[in-house]
């Protein structure tokens, strides 16, 4: 928690404050990606349950400072773990076949499609 600015650590508490819906200074774990992706980290659940994150809720609870020490550690990471905009972008690209910066409705349903029955 130490390597984080103060500016982000009062950023994070705020994030923290708005997910404690009982007021009990604990959020439930099943809320640790939301957070993150609240306070503009691109972080995946796995990533998020290799860390604490619980896939169903009402499993177990946080406390600030727990939720402190997981920001920080992803904070920490370079923004390449992530990937960026541009990458995304780059990705789509793969499939505008007429090279004219669209894709049609039925080329993206068919690669989501596809995706689906990767996972």
């Amino acid at each position: 928690m130490a390597s984080l600015p103060q500016d982000k650590i009062d950023d994070a508490k705020q994030v923290f404050e708005v997910f404690d819906k009982k007021y009990e200074s604990k959020v439930d774990a099943h809320h640790i990606g939301d957070m993150l992706r609240s306070l503009g980290l691109a972080v995946t659940n796995a990533e998020c349950e290799k860390r604490g994150q619980t896939p169903k809720p009402g499993t177990k609870t946080i406390t600030v400072e727990e939720f402190l020490a997981i920001y920080s550690e992803f904070f920490k990471m370079p923004e390449k773990t992530w990937g960026t905009y541009e990458d995304f972008m780059e990705g789509l690209k793969l499939y505008d076949k007429e090279s004219n910066g669209l894709l049609s409705l039925a080329e993206l349903s068919q690669v989501l499609v596809a995706m689906g029955k990767l996972t």
